[in-house]
């Protein structure tokens, strides 16, 4: 007999067990280093006492962690990972943890949830839409070495500064985990590239494990996206940048001239809670 509950009880060490067990095989290699998962989901703002795990003689079988915070007008719970360990998939355990949860969300003044899935995997689609959650973006992820340096400029014209966070702008495409109120909270530093006396654009990077989560141009010129790649190379000549929206055509294609690979797409996926 299964039983769910919140994970405020849960100890650190049993989740991130339950978690890489659930994760093994997964499409994308997780990371295993615990302090990973502990700066991550810090930055996202998770919340023990508004995730959920389905438990099975008390071994943790199955869980949807939420961050929790207040974006725009609305209150989100944003699912920063769910899973179930191999033998007990196909029991319907997502769909009656969210059975389980969502009066709770609401009951807490939550007026949307949201998550993120890897598009290749079709199963975890069709439960969340089968939950109730609709597809809002497609998003591309990109990986790999940098090997192109701007044409029009020599390296040594771009200048690199440390930047303070309050000067970021807000990224109305940038997914949950890239948006300021998450970064500001994890292990990333912000870089301003310019060049000429004129600011091309700016980087976020969390040097440990190469993870650009901002990577923008603040120009209309899109020959300043080779630049701003050309900046990223000197902090860091590997790099992994996810969740780009694919209506960004004009950095997507910078991206791939730079020697990135497209290695995985996912969606975001958004239910309204709104009473």
């Amino acid at each position: 007999m299964l039983e769910i509950c919140t994970l405020e009880k849960l100890s650190f060490g049993d989740l991130i067990a339950a978690f890489l067990e659930a994760f093994e095989g997964y499409f994308v290699k997780m990371p295993e280093d615990p302090e990973y998962y502990r700066e991550r989901w810090q930055a996202a703002g998770l919340k023990f006492q508004l995730s959920f795990g389905a438990f099975y003689q008390d071994q943790l079988v199955g869980f949807i962690l939420h961050g929790i915070d207040r974006r725009d007008s609305d209150l989100i719970a944003f699912n920063t990972g769910t899973g179930v360990i191999p033998e007990f998939r196909g029991r319907h355990i997502v769909s009656n943890i969210y059975s389980h949860a969502l009066p709770i969300l609401r009951s807490a003044g939550i007026t949307k949830s949201k998550l993120e899935v890897i598009q290749q995997n079709h199963t975890a689609v069709k439960v969340y839409q089968r939950v109730g959650f609709e597809i809002t973006r497609n998003y591309k992820c990109f990986q790999g070495e940098l090997a192109t340096v701007p044409s029009t400029a020599s390296v040594d014209e771009i200048e690199i500064d440390d930047l303070d966070w309050a000067k970021i702008p807000h990224q109305s495409l940038q997914s949950w985990d890239h948006q300021k109120a998450s970064l500001i909270k994890g292990p990333y530093h912000c870089y301003q590239a310019s060049m000429d006396g004129s600011t091309l654009g700016f980087i976020a990077l969390n040097a440990a494990v190469n993870h650009v989560a901002l990577c923008e141009i603040i120009t209309d010129n899109p020959d300043d996206w080779e630049h701003l790649l050309a900046a990223l190379k000197t902090i860091t000549p590997l790099a992994r940048i996810t969740n780009v929206d694919s209506s960004l055509t004009e950095k997507i294609e910078a991206l791939k001239k730079a020697g990135l690979k497209n290695t995985i797409d996912q969606y975001e996926m958004e239910l309204n809670l709104k009473l």
